[in-house]
């Protein structure tokens, strides 16, 4: 005759598993912050929180310029930023996803905002280029870069513009 064998301790399972993602947990957010503390670009951006989006946005670029992004042969990460730089700002200035849509479906959410045709185009030509870059494994070159820079400049300057002008008209209106 066999002995009965004693119930299955389930709490004893539990409890290995439940220490386990705790101790996983913990590693993985040192591991996080250790990886974030380690980006300086990302330290200058969070200065900047009493900033407009304008402001906030040709600060980034500065930052962007004068990292070593483009030095070190990183031009995919370069323009992730530069097309983020350009989507955080519309974010923040119109209200709208940016960050979370492609780039037809942001478009298509921008003409509703600006009928300035030609801005749109500009807008349309950037991230369409910076999906190349991300995307297609295009290399540009440093002339395509200064492009780049001077057009995500000139967005963030007219959508500025434009927003201000309408403001102004709701003000006197």
């Amino acid at each position: 005759m066999r002995d009965i064998y004693p119930p299955f301790k389930f709490f004893s399972l539990l409890k290995a598993i439940m220490l386990f993602l705790i101790v996983a947990a913990i590693i993985a957010a040192i591991i996080f912050t250790v990886m974030k503390r380690r980006d300086p670009i990302i330290q200058k951006i969070k200065g900047q929180k009493n900033k407009t989006p304008y402001q906030k946005a040709m600060a980034n670029i500065r930052i962007l310029t004068a990292s070593k992004l483009w030095t070190q042969g990183k031009q995919k990460k370069f323009y992730i930023r530069l097309s983020d730089i350009l989507r955080i700002y519309i974010m923040d200035e119109f209200s709208i996803t940016a960050p979370l849509m492609t780039t037809n479906t942001l478009l298509k959410k921008l003409k509703t905002e600006n009928s300035d045709i030609e801005l749109l185009i500009k807008v349309k030509e950037l991230l369409q280029f910076s999906d190349l870059v991300k995307f297609a494994k295009l290399k540009p070159s440093d002339e395509e870069r200064d492009r780049g820079l001077t057009a995500s400049k000139e967005i963030i300057c007219r959508f500025h513009s434009y927003r201000e002008e309408k403001e102004n008209l709701k003000a006197n209106g």
